[in-house]
């Protein structure tokens, strides 16, 4: 006579809470907002050029050449531009200062801020030439300023693993 084995479920394990490692990425996601937010504030205050800057990486040089009156396209692609910018160069920077302490994630950012004016300014002035009208000390300013908002925000956000959340 066929008799069917019988399947015994093996012990159940006690299994260890699982515990986040790595970056905190809402953390890095709200310091590059923040940091984005102040940066456009800088860029615009101390070199004038702001919302069409940006926007002219979406709509063309032409942007730039026009009066500097309020335009809710200026505005929109300047948002569509800045935004996921301001959140991809943050969370770059909270790779960077991972785990360090605020004063150090701070300067770290603002150097890597200096090192974003280069790129935006002297790489991608490659592809978009007129955004070299735009250097200047009040550009490099802006974008030290957003690199160490960033690092220093997102250090001071950041939870570690051992953190509830």
């Amino acid at each position: 006579m066929y008799r069917p084995k019988t399947v015994i479920p093996p012990a159940r394990a006690t299994r260890e809470p699982v515990v986040k490692t790595g970056l905190d990425w809402s953390a890095a996601g709200w310091a590059g907002l923040v940091a984005g937010a102040v940066f456009l504030a800088l860029q615009t205050a101390l070199s004038g050029h702001g919302f069409r800057l940006i926007a002219s990486v979406a709509l063309g040089g032409s942007v730039m050449a026009e009066s500097a009156g309020f335009s809710a396209v200026v505005v929109l692609a300047a948002a569509a531009v800045h935004i996921p910018l301001s959140l991809i160069y943050a969370r770059v920077i909270a790779i960077i200062v991972d785990g360090r302490p605020q004063g150090f994630a701070a300067a770290a950012g603002a150097v890597m801020g200096c090192a974003l004016y280069g790129l935006n300014f002297y790489a991608f002035a490659n592809f978009f030439p007129w955004v070299a009208a735009a250097r200047g000390p009040g550009s490099l300013a802006a974008h030290a300023a957003f690199g160490a908002i960033s690092g220093g925000l997102y250090a001071r956000l950041a939870r570690r693993p051992s953190e509830e959340r």
